[in-house]
């Protein structure tokens, strides 16, 4: 006789949730789902196209026509055609090279794709923004290759990719609604308002793969993983030594970004079986080594406390463990008021006048300089959702900064996950894609208890929560398709495991 699952309402109520969902495919996107997603995605890729095309007769200045490192971006085209040559000869290599083009391939290579400056161009480490990418090139080979072996994979994951692919089009409708309106009165340049859509596209692509990756491609993107965490260290290894830095960084992501993916690989890794324990614990070493290299403390921190709370969350609940959380964090204050103290003054006189003015009074700068800098680009994005309340597109934020108090000549981000999505998609659309990549995943995770995925998962979500206050994380296209893949599929495998279970019940 089998035995029935324990709490089965209570651990699996995002399954019946989502099951209640298809009760309402009603809509035409539901009836032809892959066709719908795909339909969209080439939308987006013919609407950048087309407005780069347009620039490019006007001949704008925000197109990339200055020089770059022509060798290194041909070295980087070299590398891509052998692994991607490799990765598409059948499906297994085809996952097993996935996590190689994604974090191995130098992002060189999209210097010789169309692309167009994110930024004033006399900014310090002015940057450019391809419309398409290498991963790109390789997603879409890898959905037409193998999304005709496509099976039935239950409701529930034919709602997620649905609801990934409605989510899509709701956003990409309304931001072009927003662009008619606000393009009546604001001079915006249409390629920073929707060229850098890469977010869009990835989430799209996902919706497409996870109807029908499987185990096998599971086990062999972990392989193709494990060697391309061997280049992530060899190239920053590499490249600190190569640029002579004080702190490990990488060509390819930067400091934060790359201690983030540290982060996150390490909790991947430490919960995968596919190699002996040797190659895990030399592998979680030199990440471990490599993270406290990157000197990024809210990743480190983030590592330690996702570790913790989610064997605290498992056992007592989420309320309980809050409530320690938020007593733990006013002791902290509270330990290092005198520190507080004497940041008080010059945070006041930030907000009174802009990080230029603190900087010339050499107010910026030693144990709290990342602080002070990270407050000017919050206040800064705050004020500037306020005034767009419906976002400012994909790749404004540099070209309206300094306008919001932010005037230092350096191209960057907000340094907040939340900020930014409120900022480039507004406060709805902003909204609605948070609640997609934080708080859905978060909530089903939450009620797998009796899964053996569910600590895996809750570590991941807690340890991107934490970096996503300080780091804008999901900025980088790398690190957002690396978080999307891992955290999607894992659905799609609790879900699997929960109809395995039911049917044996029944």
């Amino acid at each position: 006789m089998k035995k029935p699952i324990e709490n089965w309402a209570y651990e699996d109520f995002s399954v019946i949730i989502s099951s209640k969902l298809s009760e309402f495919n009603i809509l035409p996107i539901f009836r032809q789902p892959r066709l719908s997603a795909s339909a969209l995605l080439y939308f987006m890729y013919f609407t950048s196209l087309t407005l780069f095309f347009v620039s490019l007769v006007n001949d704008d200045a925000i197109l990339n026509y200055s020089e770059f490192n022509l060798i290194l971006s041909l070295t980087s085209l070299l590398i891509f055609v052998v692994v991607a040559t490799i990765g598409l000869l059948n499906r297994g290599f085809y996952f097993l090279c996935l996590p190689l083009v994604v974090l191995a391939v130098p992002n060189a290579i999209n210097d010789l794709l169309p692309s167009f400056w994110a930024g004033p161009l006399f900014e310090r480490g002015a940057a450019s923004v391809s419309l398409i990418n290498h991963v790109d090139l390789y997603l879409l080979a890898g959905v037409v290759l193998f999304s005709d072996s496509e099976k039935r994979l239950g409701k529930y994951n034919n709602n997620v990719a649905n609801a990934l692919t409605l989510i899509a089009l709701f956003v990409v409708l309304t931001s072009i609604l927003w662009w008619v309106i606000v393009s009546s009165f604001v001079e915006h340049n249409p390629l920073l308002f929707f060229g850098n859509s890469f977010q869009l596209r990835y989430l799209i692509y996902i919706s497409l793969m996870i109807r029908f990756v499987n185990d096998k491609d599971i086990k062999h993107f972990n392989w193709g993983l494990y060697m391309a965490i061997g280049f992530v260290l060899l190239e920053s290894t590499v490249y600190s030594l190569m640029f002579q830095v004080d702190q490990l960084t990488s060509g390819n992501f930067g400091t934060n970004t790359l201690g983030v993916l540290f982060g996150f690989l390490l909790i991947y890794v430490f919960s995968t079986e596919e190699v002996s324990s040797r190659i895990k614990i030399i592998l979680i070493c030199l990440m471990s080594f490599a993270l406290f290299l990157t000197g990024t403390r809210a990743a480190i921190l983030a590592l330690l406390l996702s570790f913790g709370l989610s064997k605290l969350i498992a056992r007592y609940g989420f309320l309980w463990v809050g409530l320690i959380s938020t007593l733990f964090v006013l002791c902290y204050f509270l330990a290092y008021w005198d520190v507080i103290v004497l940041f008080l003054g010059p945070l006041i006189l930030l907000l009174q006048t802009d990080y230029a003015f603190l900087e010339s009074q050499n107010l910026v700068g030693g144990a709290l300089g990342s602080v002070t800098t990270r407050l000017s680009l919050w206040i800064a994005s705050f004020n500037m959702i306020c005034d767009f309340p419906f976002g400012v597109g994909l790749s404004q934020f540099n070209s309206l900064k300094a306008d919001y108090g932010f005037s230092i000549p350096v191209f960057i981000d907000p340094h907040n996950d939340y900020l930014n999505f409120f900022l480039q998609y507004g406060i709805i659309n902003g909204f609605i894609l948070m609640c997609t990549l934080f708080a859905y995943p978060l909530i089903t995770y939450l009620g797998a208890k009796s899964h053996g995925l569910s600590y895996l998962n809750i570590q991941l979500m807690i340890f991107i929560v934490i970096t996503s206050f300080s780091n804008s994380n999901f900025n980088k296209h790398q690190f957002f398709f690396m978080f999307v893949f891992v955290v999607f599929v894992a659905i799609k495998q609790r879900s699997q495991a929960f109809n395995k279970k039911t049917t044996d019940i029944f």
